[in-house]
């Protein structure tokens, strides 16, 4: 390998890779594509809500019927309760009714219900049901008690998210993995010239 090899293939993956992140990027912005997930809840209608980037999608019988602003672009946390959403921004916690309208607002500076909302797995629902947010593979679904899938992360969601993984699979793994090979090739280099220079 040539010196210097390792550092073009990082320049080429990068300029490979780097629409690829545009798009992403965009396209989370834009809500065609959502990796991740910020919580679920179902209420006493049995309609239930997804947590995504920049939005709240309610479904029932696995037809989306409304999306929710979740009041930021960023972070957030939710749930339901009394059919009432409570829906934390982190410094700021939204009391919304069920179709997203602002009902109160307040301060929290200490994350306090942030902190509560953003981890929770499990949700309990009015009629004693209890749901279970899971991933398999890598992509997210939500399941019943008895076991039964309600909800399934979209199949493009699904191959963007591994490619995604991907990219940074190869950047953090091969990348350095090549630049470590040259070094070694670099110093074998100059040691060979060393020792062509000693006089016989």
């Amino acid at each position: 390998m040539k010196i210097g090899q390792p550092i073009k293939m990082l320049v080429i993956y990068l300029i490979i890779v780097w629409p690829f992140l545009i798009f992403l990027g965009i396209s989370t912005d834009a809500g065609y594509v959502s990796i991740s997930y910020n919580g679920f809840a179902i209420d006493s209608s049995d309609n239930l809500y997804v947590g995504k980037e920049n939005k709240i999608e309610k479904y029932y019988n696995d037809v989306l019927i409304e999306t929710i602003d979740p009041q930021t672009s960023r972070a957030y946390a939710f749930t339901i309760k009394d059919d009432t959403i409570l829906l934390s921004t982190t410094s700021t916690v939204y009391t919304l009714d069920l179709n997203g309208n602002i009902v109160s607002e307040r301060e929290d500076y200490e994350l306090e219900t942030f902190n509560m909302l953003q981890h929770q797995k499990k949700f309990t629902a009015a009629n004693g049901k209890t749901y279970f947010l899971k991933s398999s593979f890598g992509r997210k679904k939500i399941v019943s008690e008895d076991g039964n899938v309600i909800y399934n992360m979209p199949v493009k969601d699904y191959i963007v998210k591994l490619m995604f993984i991907a990219v940074f699979v190869i950047l953090f793994i091969f990348v350095p993995t090549m630049i470590y090979k040259s070094r070694k090739e670099k110093i074998s280099h100059y040691e060979c010239l060393k020792i062509s220079k000693i006089p016989k």
